[in-house]
């Protein structure tokens, strides 16, 4: 490992942000980035990297370095996410997540007036 690589690493070795399995599907979902090919392919991670942490459900994905974790986690920056902790709560407690509202969503069904149907 070069001089810069190690220099990474460092930077690197705690992820502010660690999600589960089951946080990043849902996070696909919402982005909607439709296959575990399109994230990997956006995220610099192979599909199947993608597959396997998915596959992990409510677990962390152990199996992600911390550098591919944060490649993931920038691609649902960039789609809006944001990420944080209330006041007072560490990461063991877990991360918050906020997903704003998504353009092109369904508008809501109108309430029927009752008395005219």
């Amino acid at each position: 490992m070069d001089a810069i690589s190690v220099a990474v690493a460092r930077q690197v070795s705690h992820s502010p942000v660690m999600l589960t399995g089951s946080q990043i599907k849902t996070l696909r979902t919402w982005a909607r980035i439709e296959t575990q090919d399109e994230l990997g392919r956006r995220a610099g991670v192979s599909r199947a990297t993608v597959a396997r942490a998915e596959k992990m459900g409510d677990k962390l994905p152990d199996h992600l370095s911390v550098a591919n974790m944060i490649s993931i986690v920038k691609v649902f920056e960039q789609a809006g996410a944001q990420f944080y902790l209330p006041q007072g709560d560490t990461l063991v407690q877990g991360v918050h997540i906020y997903y704003p509202p998504r353009p092109n969503q369904l508008p809501a069904l109108e309430a029927k007036d009752e008395a005219g149907g």
